[in-house]
């Protein structure tokens, strides 16, 4: 059976970050599974984003500032006084008083000019298939390795650590709420901030690196000494 012991820690290292950082390099964006899986989660906005900066590449400054001015009308003519609490006469003059104190945009130098073309995005296929592939990849290394075993149960480290049952349960999807939520503060997970962030030497990637992986000893380490 194959025995991963001979890998040195310093080729993983460069197996892990050459990676990250030739297709931040070829894409000029970064990998992150957690932003993968909340574009995924959010598949239509992505595609309405994208229309949207189709409709607009090939507009003029001129041209999108017109349909600004349009937009921004339509949703004036929107707002009903009963829903805001105030009368007729008195929305009217809210809105005279802040065309009144509104400055006007300086004029576009060029207005034949037309905006930078949008930016190609990703098709949501592309991320499935790569969260798909990390999770295939990982089942192919517990195979190789023989340490593949299928279970529905908790492990018995974490029912003797933690708890078991339904204590058990409820505690690990409360961990695992925490981490979503840690990852949201944070601006990325382990692998966009241990991975990406830190093969491009990013302080920010570097700290949160730092924090919950030490975080992570530390509570390792007192759930160790506890009897």
């Amino acid at each position: 059976m194959f025995d991963p012991s001979w890998w040195p820690w310093t080729l993983g290292a460069l197996a892990l970050a050459l990676p990250t950082l030739v297709h931040q390099a070829a894409t000029g964006k970064v990998i992150g599974v957690s932003s993968l899986y909340a574009r995924m989660i959010g598949w239509a906005d992505e595609a309405e984003a994208a229309a949207t900066e189709a409709r607009t590449a090939d507009r003029s400054e001129a041209e999108l500032a017109q349909l600004l001015e349009a937009e921004t009308a339509a949703m004036v003519a929107t707002l009903d006084p009963d829903e805001l609490g105030i009368s007729e006469a008195e929305l009217a003059a809210m809105l005279a008083e802040c065309d009144t104190e509104a400055t006007p945009p300086a004029a576009p130098e060029a207005t034949d000019r037309p905006c930078p073309p949008a930016a190609a995005r990703v098709h949501p296929l592309v991320h499935l298939v790569f969260l798909v592939a990390m999770v295939g990849g990982g089942a192919l290394a517990a195979v190789a390795s023989g340490r593949w075993g299928l279970r529905f149960t908790l492990s018995d480290a974490y029912t003797r650590l933690v708890a078991d049952g339904a204590a058990g349960l409820g505690l690990l999807f409360l961990g695992g709420a925490m981490v979503g939520l840690g990852t949201r503060m944070a601006g990325g997970c382990s692998t966009g901030h241990g991975l990406q962030g830190t093969a491009a030497l990013q302080p920010g990637s570097l700290v949160s690196t730092i924090t919950f992986f030490g975080t992570a000893v530390a509570v390792s380490t007192i759930l160790g000494v506890l009897p």
